[in-house]
């Protein structure tokens, strides 16, 4: 097997980034810090953050934003409270918090266009979000952006796009943040694209019976996509390339695991 590659942010996977901003300015070494919290929480709480629904269902699902994730989780933990689902950890993240149940687990994610994606995470900041900090800032530091076209002018002028503060929320981050490592290796198991999840629910439900039909939930209304700038297009290349190879194959099996936990993939599938 050849380890799939994708050129990942320079930004700490999702979960270990650091939340305060006075601990970051203060504490150099607050990434290590962060990493020992993380250890402290688990070892106090060990089902905290989707860990049991992974455990009883051996299924430990990427929640990538806005990706129909809240759709699946519904789907694949159907016993599970919202509550008590996963939130949008990577799975970096997951990989450090529970080695021993990442190991076992059939990692995975969804997959989907960047392009519709870009949009939807601005319709969802612009007119859904209840999350305090987010609100105040679309309320007032952002409150002129009025449209998607506002926000992609207002991009454009940013010198590091990389490193202007609402392209740091979950629901901007590249895709492949969500699923490599530091050094850009994709570390989940399957992937599967949201525009086409046949074969991807399929395989989930052989390694975990389930029934139910995907539902779509937490819909973010707005207008559609508009215009897809080369700036941005540049910037989410590495999920246009990810996502293409996916939706191509409709299925892609990024690791060995899947041999091992007897997944019957679909005789003359490449992925």
């Amino acid at each position: 097997m050849v380890t799939m590659m994708a050129a990942r942010s320079s930004l700490p996977s999702p979960g270990f980034d650091t939340d305060d901003k006075n601990l970051r300015s203060r504490l150099p070494f607050s990434q290590a810090l962060k990493r020992l919290l993380i250890r402290l929480r688990y070892a106090w709480s060990a089902d905290r953050d989707g860990v049991a629904a992974f455990r009883d269902s051996q299924t430990m699902f990427i929640r990538i934003p806005k990706n129909a994730t809240t759709s699946i989780c519904h789907l694949i933990y159907p016993d599970t409270p919202v509550s008590k689902r996963p939130g949008h950890q990577s799975a970096d993240y997951f990989r450090f918090a529970v080695p021993k149940l990442y190991e076992a687990a059939l990692v995975c994610a969804s997959l989907r266009n960047p392009h519709a994606r870009f949009y939807s995470a601005f319709n969802y900041y612009k007119s859904t979000t209840t999350v305090p900090e987010e609100r105040r800032m679309m309320d007032t530091v952002l409150s002129f952006i009025r449209n998607a076209d506002d926000f992609i002018a207002y991009l454009r002028e940013q010198p590091d796009l990389a490193a202007t503060p609402i392209m740091t929320w979950h629901h901007f981050r590249r895709q492949v943040d969500f699923i490599t490592d530091a050094d850009g290796n994709v570390i989940v198991d399957l992937l599967f694209p949201v525009e086409d999840t046949d074969l991807g629910i399929a395989l989930l439900r052989q390694h975990h019976a389930f029934g139910g039909a995907l539902g779509h939930e937490n819909v973010s209304n707005g207008p559609p996509p508009g215009a897809w700038p080369d700036f941005l297009a540049t910037y989410y290349q590495p999920d246009q390339t990810l996502w293409e190879q996916v939706l191509a194959q409709k299925a892609v099996f990024p690791t060995e695991k899947v041999d091992r936990l007897n997944l019957q993939v679909p005789t003359g599938h490449t992925g």
